[in-house]
């Protein structure tokens, strides 16, 4: 997996972890946070690598999805956006407080 598209998957998982499975979300933070190797996964779950991708592909599939119809993270790059403009204008206050609402909406 190329650099660009993981770093991409690991934005929307970061959004949309909530909406997985405990199963996908173990599996995900697995590869994604602790950059374990399928087989590292499939041995501490005691499964096949096959179903460790196969549960890696599925969820990655599930997140794209969600950021199709919820839309956070294009929201979330729009307001990082909007809060740079702001502290460059001299708003740092206003700036700040778009920050801790994108920063939350990582964090739900």
């Amino acid at each position: 997996m190329d650099i660009e598209k993981n770093e991409r998957i690991f934005k929307l998982y970061e959004i949309y972890q909530g909406l997985l499975t405990t199963k996908q979300r173990a599996v995900m933070d697995m590869y994604l946070v602790y950059d374990n190797t399928l087989v590292e996964i499939a041995e501490e779950n005691k499964v096949s690598r096959q179903a460790i991708h196969n549960i890696i592909t599925d969820s990655t599939t599930q997140l794209y999805r969600y950021e199709m119809v919820l839309g956070l993270e294009k929201r979330n790059a729009e307001l990082s956006d909007v809060a740079d403009e702001l502290n460059m204008c001299g708003m740092q206050k206003y700036a700040k407080r778009i920050a801790n609402i994108v920063k939350n909406n990582k964090k739900t």
